[in-house]
């Protein structure tokens, strides 16, 4: 059985009502409509985070004239795995500690 930490966080009174109407709209709780928007926050700031990591090395391809898949084919494959001292972390976190 899953276990739950009870938090108390405190809403602007707009937002609460609003999230009172999503979760009477959706039939859940408020806890399950907040942890939702939590997951919701989390995905997009993970989808973020990989689309910097992968701008970055986009970048660094292009730096090395790496532009096509035939292109990369023809790296050796130690340039695809070294880590550079301006490698971001993958995947990144705010904490820097990965997928925390």
């Amino acid at each position: 059985m899953a276990t739950a930490v009870k938090k108390t966080i405190s809403l602007p009174p707009e937002l609460a009502k609003e999230v009172e109407e999503i979760a009477l709209e959706e039939g859940k709780t408020l806890s399950a409509v907040i942890q939702d928007a939590l997951r919701l926050a989390r995905k997009e700031r993970l989808k973020k985070e990989f689309y910097q990591v992968q701008d970055y090395w986009s970048r660094k391809a292009k730096e090395k004239g790496i532009l096509t898949e035939k292109d990369l084919a023809s790296q050796p494959l130690i340039f695809l795995v070294r880590f550079h001292p301006e490698t971001p972390a993958f995947p990144l976190s705010p904490s820097g500690r990965g997928l925390g």
